[in-house]
């Protein structure tokens, strides 16, 4: 079986006295070196309860800080920058895996995270798209009290999960002149079980570039401005964009794109399930969204993306259908009763959001 951002701690001298002590005691040159603080690592992991309003709800993140239970003065930055735009809609049978930090050993029962208000993007059920002079953001940074604590514990790893709770009356109100105000409602959602569940949650894609290879693994440096670690096994799928080929691991070099598809194991590693790259510009489409449509007449679906368009995507004799890595089925003679045709379903006509991930 397949077997960070940083947080900075100051601690405050009276520089008169330690030099005092220091002429006082013969002015000796030699100092100690302070003890590195043990650290742990801690994934943060966005997700969002569904909603069938809305085709897009689009914002980006710009912070989340863990705050130490003893002293919620304390915060500890788990990110800070600018993630690409995410589509929250997107997010309820996914998760964004926002970062993999190195942080403080100790305990922390809550958390707050910043959107940035000019980010958002609100796109209705029927496509139409809000203008932005009608979104009116209240409070772009919201407080979160953790249901059960995140312990971090030196050389460990952890995970928390946050949904954006989109499905919630306040998260989004229409005002009488027709604008709209978005209302962060944001919750954690615990991890039933553990780290050892991590495994069977799916994530959206990460796009970046390759900052290094290793022997196994390789550091992808992702368009949200962090670094993430990706091991490699022989269960890893690569393609190679600019052949448009089956790649390898070997195809992997510093500086390439890259869009990689990942696991989370119980140790908390990253492990790559499939890997686009190219020295040239990936394409912004891929095959990663809602179902919105199912033509069988054609055999296509039409699957919602980051656009908020739907694109269609031929389903063809080498389509190879699976759920949370186990095979279902493949090709067009895959079973109508069970096959693509009943399992991928519009979302117009049922309650509940359905993932297909046809492989390339």
């Amino acid at each position: 079986m397949r077997p960070s951002l940083r947080a900075l701690t100051f601690l405050a001298v009276p520089a008169l006295s330690t030099l005092a002590l220091s002429l006082a005691c013969g002015g000796s040159s030699n100092s100690a070196t302070p003890t590195p603080l043990p650290t742990g690592s801690a994934s943060i992991i966005l997700t969002d309860a569904p909603s069938d309003q809305w085709s897009a709800v689009e914002v980006v993140v710009t912070k989340v800080t863990l705050l130490d239970k003893a002293n919620h003065n304390r915060e500890v930055v788990a990110f800070e920058g600018a993630t690409a735009k995410i589509n929250l809609v997107d997010l309820d049978s996914v998760g964004e895996l926002l970062a993999t930090a190195q942080l403080p050993v100790g305990t922390y029962d809550a958390l707050r995270v910043t959107i940035d208000p000019a980010s958002v993007t609100l796109v209705k059920a029927d496509g139409s798209t809000v203008p932005s002079s009608q979104v009116h953001v209240k409070g772009a940074s919201v407080l979160v009290t953790l249901s059960t604590d995140l312990v971090v514990t030196a050389n460990g790893s952890n995970a928390v999960q946050i949904d954006f709770d989109l499905g919630h009356p306040l998260f989004l109100v229409q005002l009488p002149n027709g604008e709209w105000v978005m209302n962060l409602q944001v919750r954690h959602r615990p991890n039933a079980n553990g780290m050892m569940g991590m495994r069977d949650l799916m994530f959206r894609h990460r796009r970046g570039t390759i900052a290094s290879v290793g022997t196994s693994s390789f550091v992808l440096h992702t368009d949200s401005g962090n670094d993430l670690t990706v091991h490699v096994d022989n269960g890893a799928w690569f393609f190679d964009a600019d052949a448009k080929t089956v790649g390898s691991f070997a195809g992997l070099a510093a500086g390439k794109n890259a869009l990689v598809k990942l696991r989370l194991q119980p140790d908390g590693s990253l492990w790559a399930v499939r890997v686009w790259y190219g020295a040239n510009a990936l394409p912004g489409f891929t095959p990663e969204g809602h179902v919105v449509g199912v033509d069988r007449v054609n055999n296509r679906l039409l699957i919602s993306t980051n656009a908020t368009l739907p694109r269609p995507i031929a389903i063809d004799a080498d389509t190879d259908f699976t759920f949370q890595s186990g095979a279902l089925g493949t090709g067009q003679g895959f079973s109508p009763t069970s096959g693509w045709a009943s399992r991928c379903r519009s979302r117009s006509r049922i309650r509940w959001r359905s993932r297909c991930m046809p492989s390339l």
